[in-house]
């Protein structure tokens, strides 16, 4: 379970940084592309919609809010990757039915 919950913490950092660095490629080589990429971005960032509050900040502002941002889908995908190890446990589990059945055979 906890190598699970690692790798969706992992996850949970690389998934926005990547959206970033494939929008700044958009940005210098197909720029209308970029609002189409961008709205696919809460599938798989959902708190991204923090990132609606840095429009109009300081660099600083905006710096923060990417931050908050991060850090919460961070923290959901850890909630999400919590959710899948303790159901991947509770699966892998032998039942206690099937061993009662095999220890009368």
């Amino acid at each position: 379970m906890k190598r699970i919950l690692v790798a969706f913490l992992i996850l949970g950092c690389a998934v926005p940084l990547m959206l970033l660095l494939i929008q700044q490629v958009l940005l210098s080589t197909d720029p209308g592309r970029v609002s189409h990429f961008r709205a696919m971005w809460y599938y798989v960032w959902p708190a991204a919609v923090f990132l609606i509050a840095a429009a109009g900040a300081s660099l600083p502002g905006m710096l923060l809010f990417l931050g908050i941002a991060l850090i919460a889908n961070i923290l959901l995908y850890g909630l999400l990757g919590l959710v899948v190890g303790l159901c991947w446990m509770l699966m892998s589990r032998p039942s206690l039915s099937g061993a009662r059945t095999r220890s009368h055979h």
